[in-house]
């Protein structure tokens, strides 16, 4: 992100807090009273373990014991937690939903450690399992430069039931076709989820409404018919190839000599007959 980006980003981030100052004080106000405590929590997370950890700002939706019961509970499941959702109560869930739990994070775009539209941040326990789990993914996630964001191609398009594919083919596929026309895409998309309150939710694992839902595929029909498929090269590192190619068959082209003819319904396996192929004639038994 360039200088003229981060001072763009930083200034419409601390016109919002303003604008949307009467929004945060109602919402800190309920959940104060709902929790009986403080209404913000401040969580560690980044694209990898190694290098540019951020502490991200969120309204505290969940109860801090639901938490800690998750965290014991043995393996470490990155797209769905719905243990949490007994410790989530029916406001909280709604600002989930809505995506409003991430409204403090302008604070950290005005701080210069995220911007609006990026990948997202994973914590320490799930991007410590995907090492673990998913080591390949995980270095494939070191391509991806950019900084994080509130809403993203994952975060308004991605599918939770396809896991770790889905998660990080998006994000490569951001980190490669990244426009403004792409972004406005994205917006629109995080408006329609803002307002139907269907956004993905790795603990109440809600489905998208029917108009936000329709809206988006033809948003992103693009995203959805270029084939993502990832190689890994001979070192840790990874890299993306991106096809036009919609067809999922494979076109493969053998030597003229490696096929056999055979009436196998008719004639017994060894009255098998090879053919060999003679470029000068049409064919010539054997």
């Amino acid at each position: 992100m360039n200088k003229t980006s981060k001072i763009l980003n930083a200034f419409f981030a601390m016109l919002l807090i303003v604008v949307l100052s009467p929004v945060w004080i109602i919402i800190t106000m309920l959940l104060y009273i709902q929790q009986n405590g403080h209404p913000f929590y401040i969580q560690t997370r980044g694209m990898i373990l190694d290098s540019n950890l951020i502490d991200v700002i969120k309204f505290r939706t969940i109860n801090p014991e639901s938490v800690k019961d998750d965290s014991e509970s043995g393996k470490i499941d990155i797209f769905k937690k719905e243990k949490l959702k007994k410790g989530i109560s029916h406001f909280a869930g709604w600002l989930r939903k809505s995506g409003l739990d991430e409204l403090p994070q302008l604070i950290n775009i005005v701080k210069g450690d995220m911007s609006f539209i990026g990948p997202r941040p994973l914590m320490i326990p799930d991007l410590e399992a995907m090492k673990i789990d998913y080591p390949k993914h995980y270095s494939l996630r070191k391509n991806v430069k950019r900084k994080p964001g509130i809403t993203g191609l994952w975060q308004v398009f991605g599918d939770r039931e396809k896991g770790i594919d889905d998660f990080i083919g998006l994000e490569l596929f951001y980190e490669k076709e990244v426009s403004v026309f792409l972004r406005i895409k994205i917006v629109v998309a995080t408006l329609f989820l803002l307002v139907f309150a269907s956004n993905s939710d790795a603990i109440l694992n809600n489905k998208k409404n029917k108009i936000s839902q329709t809206v988006i595929e033809r948003l992103f029909k693009k995203a959805a018919q270029k084939k993502l498929a990832i190689f890994s090269n001979t070192t840790s590192e990874g890299k993306l190839e991106i096809t036009e190619d919609e067809s999922p068959y494979y076109r493969v082209t053998l030597p003229s000599d490696w096929w056999e003819k055979s009436d196998y319904h008719k004639e017994k396996r060894s009255n098998l007959k090879k053919i060999n192929f003679d470029e000068k004639n049409d064919s010539k038994s054997a």
